[in-house]
């Protein structure tokens, strides 16, 4: 789901995940969470959070001012994005420590042939 503001109405959240509001909380099947500490008085509620109490993953492009909400995690997301440190090899045979990349973003393109 890709939503352009920090606040989302129950019945658009309800449409795109299925999860509705009840008086205990946000529910979906037998499982519910409290969001009276999240919700606004216009009737809205904090996108991230809601979110991370049901399980979905969040990323957010500040450049166009918008969130993508991913699908409810069947198993925990991970927590954050470290990569232990490890030396490879470059394409010379020479070794190269992703710890040289600490701060900066990068992409990790791994492939096989198997």
């Amino acid at each position: 789901m890709i939503v352009t503001s920090e606040f989302i109405d129950a019945g658009s959240w309800e449409r795109e995940t299925g999860w509705h509001l009840e008086t205990q909380g946000m529910c979906s099947g037998d499982r519910c969470v409290p969001v009276a500490d999240i919700a606004r008085a216009d009737g809205t509620f904090a996108v991230l959070e809601l979110a991370r109490r049901t399980g979905r993953p969040v990323a957010h492009d500040e450049t166009h001012g918008v969130w993508a909400v991913g699908p409810e995690a069947q198993r925990p997301v991970i927590g954050d994005a470290k990569i232990p440190d490890l030396v490879l090899k470059d394409r010379s045979g020479n070794s190269f420590s992703l710890a040289q990349l600490r701060e900066r973003r990068f992409v990790l393109h791994a492939w096989a042939p198997w």
